[in-house]
């Protein structure tokens, strides 16, 4: 992959709307929070959580900041890859859900990280709020090296309340595992983890 595709790549998974502090919450008006959970490609489980704020989150992840773009691999089935339509012949959507943010793209040697949740802590990412927080603001994540690929200089202009939502989405959504597990991509055919993937 060269570097003009990797910048390609890491600037369509920056497209991020960013809501100033104090403005998230007239921003989340009830339709658009209402939103949230309707667009969500996976069951969301509400036990316990605020419904509002995990349906913001699900709103930023999957309509603005498009995390799906490189947390899930691959992120379209075959023959429901959107980019592949035509003017006459549109595709519709139809979303990886079973790997859904399980990670596994690769951007160069870089492999994206897997945000559900962990099967023993339940944290997404294994992370705790302030370990994700901190991801979000300055790119230091479960690695000791920065996360030179997600666009963190953008997102670290998000809320307070706009990362624990994000937060609190990725917590209510059920675990999953990803295809693909190095760099190269490396891993057996089959029909939620098609190989080769759809081209991006």
């Amino acid at each position: 992959m060269n570097a003009k595709t990797l910048l390609l790549i890491a600037a369509s998974c920056s497209i991020v709307w960013s809501v100033p502090g104090g403005a998230a919450g007239q921003a989340a008006g009830e339709n658009t929070v209402e939103r949230g959970l309707k667009i969500s490609p996976v069951s969301v489980n509400l036990q316990g959580r605020d419904r509002k704020l995990v349906d913001w989150g699900s709103y930023l992840v999957n309509a603005v900041a498009d995390c799906n773009g490189c947390h899930t691999f691959p992120q379209f089935l075959t023959g429901g890859d959107p980019f592949q339509g035509t003017d006459r012949a549109p595709v519709a959507p139809v979303r990886n859900a079973r790997h859904y943010l399980g990670g596994g793209f690769c951007l160069g040697r870089v492999i994206s990280s897997n945000l559900t949740p962990n099967l023993d802590s339940g944290l997404p990412s294994n992370m705790t709020l302030q370990q994700f927080t901190t991801a979000m603001r300055s790119g230091k994540g479960n690695s000791p090296t920065l996360l030179r690929i997600m666009p963190w200089p953008t997102y670290h202009n998000m809320s307070d309340r706009d990362i624990a939502a994000i937060y609190q989405y990725l917590s209510a959504i059920p675990h999953a595992e990803p295809c693909n597990s190095s760099c190269p991509p490396s891993y057996p055919n089959s029909s939620d983890c098609p190989n080769p993937a759809p081209p991006r």
